[in-house]
C-alpha cells in the first residue's frame, strides 16, 4: 500500500519553476504560493506589461490546402509532448495565477479584483468566489467604460496553439456580431511557459471578429451531439 501511494505521488510530481510540486487535486491550492515565492511578478510586469489594448502582431496564417492537410495539421517544431489531463489543469491553473497577477499589476486591485476572476480555476484560491466555467471566459472587468471579457489558454511550452471550448467559442461568436461588442470585448491572452519562472503572456483579439480575418487557423473539432427521447 506504502508502495502504491508513493508511485501514484510520484505521478503527481510536476517540475514548476526548477521544483517538484505535489499536483494532486488535494495540493493544487498551494499553487498560489508556490508560484509568489518563485515568480518576481513586479519584475515581469515592468518588462512585459499585460496591456489589454495592444494586442500581438500576428502574421497571416494560411488555411490548409486541402482535406489531407486539414486531417492532419502540420506540428511545430516546438509542440511538447502529449500531457496528462491533471497536468494539463494544472497548466491552465499556473497560467490563470499568471494572468490575475499581471492583470493587477497593469490595472490595479480596484479594477481587478478577486472577483474578476470567474472561471472554476479561481476557488483554488478564493474559495468563496461565484465562479462558472460556462461563462465563456476566466476574466471580466470594466476598463475605459468597457466590459474585458479574457479567456487564458495556457501551455507548458511555446507551442501557438491551443483548443477553445463551446462556450468560449459562443461568447466570441456573439461578441463579434452583435453590437454589444461596441461595449464589451473578448479576448484571449495565451500564456507559454506556463510552469516556469518567466512565463509569456501573448495578447490575441478576438479570433471570430472580422478584423481578424487571416489571423487565424480555427481547425474544426468533433462537435458533442445531445437529444432527448421521448420514450
Amino acid at each position: 500500500a506504502a508502495m502504491r501511494a508513493e508511485s501514484q505521488r510520484l505521478r503527481n510530481v510536476v517540475k514548476i519553476c526548477g521544483e517538484d510540486f505535489d499536483g494532486s487535486e488535494e495540493n493544487r491550492k498551494q499553487l498560489w504560493t508556490f508560484l509568489q515565492d518563485r515568480v518576481a511578478y513586479e519584475s515581469l510586469a515592468a518588462t512585459q506589461p499585460l496591456d489589454l489594448g495592444k494586442s500581438t502582431a500576428l502574421l497571416p496564417v494560411k488555411p490548409p490546402k486541402d482535406k489531407d492537410a486539414r486531417k492532419n495539421p502540420p506540428q511545430p517544431n516546438n509542440k511538447q509532448p502529449r500531457q496528462t489531463k491533471a497536468v494539463d489543469e494544472l497548466v491552465g491553473l499556473a497560467g490563470e495565477i499568471f494572468v490575475y497577477q499581471m492583470l493587477q499589476q497593469r490595472y490595479g486591485s480596484d479594477v481587478v479584483s478577486s472577483s474578476s476572476w470567474v472561471s472554476e480555476n479561481s476557488k483554488y484560491v478564493f474559495p468563496h468566489n461565484q465562479a462558472d466555467d460556462d461563462k465563456g471566459c476566466d476574466f471580466a472587468f470594466t476598463v475605459k467604460g468597457k466590459l474585458q471579457r479574457i479567456e487564458v489558454k495556457s501551455s507548458s511550452g511555446g507551442d501557438e496553439s491551443f483548443t477553445l471550448g463551446s462556450s468560449q467559442i459562443a461568447l466570441a461568436m456573439e461578441l463579434a456580431s452583435k453590437k454589444r461588442g461596441r461595449r464589451e470585448l473578448f479576448m484571449l491572452v495565451h500564456v507559454k511557459n506556463a510552469l516556469s519562472a518567466a512565463p509569456q503572456a501573448v495578447v490575441l483579439p478576438n479570433p471570430y471578429d472580422s478584423k481578424s480575418a487571416g489571423l487565424f487557423s480555427i481547425e474544426k473539432a468533433d462537435a458533442r451531439v445531445r437529444y432527448r427521447s421521448d420514450r
